[in-house]
């Protein structure tokens, strides 16, 4: 039998490599981060087979994890079906629409390249999912560093933002060009940053959440060395990063992301007190100093009022004439406004509604969506949309009612997880997880309204690794007789 030494860690450290680099090329939103990715997780493959304990800890991993890794099977099947040439009569039974375009034997999408393209990174979803239950199974140690490598990552990533912004820097990178008028760290898009930020923060918390509370006994000067011992501790170095994160978030100006990550702060929490008993009052004051000092203060002092203003300005509805301007991409209209409306920002989701009726087991193909949406479109539309800023919508159009039933199994059985282990389980770490995984889902879910995060690379693998460390909550830390 081959051995290796740390072989674990070796991986862990390569896995985290990865998920470290993945953003940093125009936030990964491109068809070559794949390039980092598959090397990165093939070479992790590789280690991990290498010795007869290694597979048989991954058999471990992936007997653990079977409901959500089937869910993300379907929707890895089903894209690659997609790309398959089916006869025409099958093709009739599945896609009648998809028929009529190929008039005889043909695919489930429109575009097989870009579907073959998903079905890969599905393949990398998965493994990633695969290498955190791994990783679990080792030590909870892995997973503990594993989370502060993340909102490291994130910590990064908002002081880039911030120098950038605060410089006004303007260039161009790999053709792209990059106008830092708002904190876009990496990325290329602030909103896709501002979920990127509020993911990490989510992990930020939890990993608060999964250090055991001091307990507040002793008189005034126990209390006051302890306070003194907290100032200078880790916890606090973690507590400073996160606030840095959120002056990021605060300054991206995003509605949805600083909107998504109050409501899933407070949702989060209040299911937390539902649940868990008994109460860690320390926890309590922490959490809450998250909003009053992190965004109450320090945001008004970097311009939470600026974002405030914006959505002050953001009405649910236009008049025609201003909804007229906007669709046509006329920016220099006199009715063009100072911000989009909701109703504008959705009118791409509403012109996909026929596609959903014309295509609605199994879509047109993952990746498809700016493939098909110009046959849709009224003729007054001008703007060029590849996504439909929505991305239950755009999960519809591409996958169908089976490919969005098969990712909303995949999150509603992490969430239903994490409310067991906060219910039953005693260890912080697992808690702590837990509440990251649940808070993280209702951002997501939130910002899914208005956005298209899920379609990009990073952000899709940062939530699917989140969904990971949720599921290994649930037997992290735990004997293994009892796994």
């Amino acid at each position: 039998m081959l051995r290796i030494p740390h072989l674990p860690n070796l991986a862990w450290w390569l896995f985290c490599l990865t998920l470290v680099l993945m953003p940093l090329p125009l936030g990964g939103n491109r068809s070559w981060v794949l390039l980092i990715i598959a090397p990165g997780l093939l070479a992790i493959w590789g280690l991990l087979l290498t010795s007869d304990s290694s597979r048989q800890q991954l058999g471990q991993a992936i007997s653990h994890s079977k409901l959500p890794l089937a869910c993300l099977a379907g929707i890895g099947l089903l894209q690659t079906i997609q790309t398959l040439t089916l006869p025409a009569s099958w093709l009739a039974t599945l896609s009648p629409g998809l028929a009529t375009i190929w008039q005889g034997q043909g695919s489930l999408s429109l575009d097989r390249f870009n579907t073959q393209l998903y079905a890969t990174l599905t393949l990398c979803y998965a493994s990633a999912f695969v290498f955190i239950q791994y990783f679990a199974l080792q030590s909870a140690r892995l997973i503990k560093q594993l989370l502060l490598v993340l909102v490291l990552a994130g910590i990064f990533q908002a002081v880039a933002g911030i120098y950038l912004y605060s410089v006004n820097a303007d260039y161009t990178l790999f053709y792209f060009a990059l106008h830092h008028v708002r904190t876009i760290g990496t990325f290329t898009y602030h909103n896709h940053y501002a979920f990127y930020l509020v993911m990490t923060l989510c992990l930020g918390l939890g990993l608060i959440m999964a250090e055991p509370a001091a307990q507040q006994n002793g008189g005034w000067k126990q209390q006051l060395n302890k306070l003194l011992a907290f100032v200078e501790s880790r916890k606090m170095l973690l507590r400073l990063g996160l606030i840095v994160i959120v002056i990021a978030l605060v300054l991206t100006k995003s509605r949805m992301g600083n909107a998504a990550f109050f409501t899933a702060l407070l949702a989060s929490m209040a299911v937390y007190l539902a649940l868990v008993k008994p109460r860690n009052k320390n926890l309590l004051w922490l959490v809450a100093s998250v909003v009053i000092i992190d965004i109450v203060v320090l945001g008004s002092w970097v311009g939470l009022d600026k974002v405030a203003e914006r959505i002050g300005n953001t009405a649910l509805s236009k008049n025609s004439a201003t909804l007229s301007a906007m669709i046509r991409g006329q920016e220099n209209s006199p009715e063009w406004p100072r911000d989009e409306s909701v109703e504008a920002r959705m009118l791409p989701a509403d012109y996909a509604a026929n596609i959903i009726k014309d295509y609605p087991l199994t879509g047109t193909g993952a990746g498809t969506f700016y493939t098909i949406f110009p046959t849709y479109k009224p003729a007054t539309v001008n703007n060029y949309y590849d996504h439909a800023h929505n991305d239950y919508v755009e999960l519809l159009t591409d996958h169908g009612f089976i490919g969005i039933s098969l990712f909303a199994a995949l999150v509603l059985c992490v969430l239903a997880r994490t409310i067991v282990v906060l219910r039953n389980r005693k260890s912080a770490l697992a808690k702590g997880l837990a509440f990251s995984t649940m808070m993280a889902c209702c951002a997501a879910l939130l910002h899914s309204l208005v956005d298209f995060n899920l379609q990009v690379p990073t952000n899709a693998m940062l939530f699917t690794c989140i969904l990971g460390l949720g599921w290994c909550a649930g037997f992290i830390e735990r004997p293994a007789r009892q796994l």
